[in-house]
């Protein structure tokens, strides 16, 4: 399933999945390899698909080689910012057909900052300037937190504490207040 880019502008990730013949078979040798050029080919479309508004989709990489084999489970990564997310990969038949699931969320950093901004000022608290980081995106794998800067308008700094529940949805925000 992916997300529109509308999707993209709430505060959660997306889920990046695909299933198809993606990877057919390499040269005549035994054991048969996949080949993977596809595969990363269509990673990186649907990155840039779901995640090239917000950031900068970069290389993909696949491992080197890997037996045409149901059930083999391998990862590959695509790079959104320089930053590696992580993509599992299981071979869903004996053909070479692929299924992808992203492993890790992508938080839209201005989507936080917005969200920690607005908690803040629900609680009365209104905010001059809350920073989650120098890029636009970050990608953290479910049950990390992330920790956001926040200058109150009245002087005062604290931080927004967000806790990443899944690679889908919106992570929680645990906390905001001083620091």
């Amino acid at each position: 399933m992916f997300i529109s880019r509308r999707g993209l502008e709430r505060l959660g990730p997306a889920v990046l999945v695909l299933v198809g013949a993606l990877g057919a078979c390499g040269g005549g040798s035994t054991p048969k390899s996949l080949n993977l050029a596809p595969a990363r080919q269509n990673l990186a479309e649907l990155a840039n698909q779901q995640y090239g508004a917000a950031t900068t989709v970069g290389i993909v990489r696949c491992p080197q080689s890997v037996e045409q084999k149901q059930g083999n489970n391998f990862f590959c990564t695509v790079e959104l910012d320089g930053v590696p997310l992580r993509v599992d990969v299981v071979q869903t038949d004996d053909q070479g057909a692929l299924s992808f699931q992203q492993a890790q969320a992508v938080l839209v950093t201005k989507n936080l900052e917005a969200a920690a901004s607005s908690a803040a000022a629900g609680q009365g608290t209104p905010t001059s300037k809350v920073s989650c980081g120098a890029t636009p995106v970050l990608v953290e794998t479910p049950g990390h937190e992330v920790s956001c800067a926040v200058t109150f308008t009245n002087g005062s700094t604290g931080v927004a504490k967000f806790k990443v529940t899944a690679v889908t949805g919106d992570p929680a925000l645990v906390d905001i207040g001083p620091a």
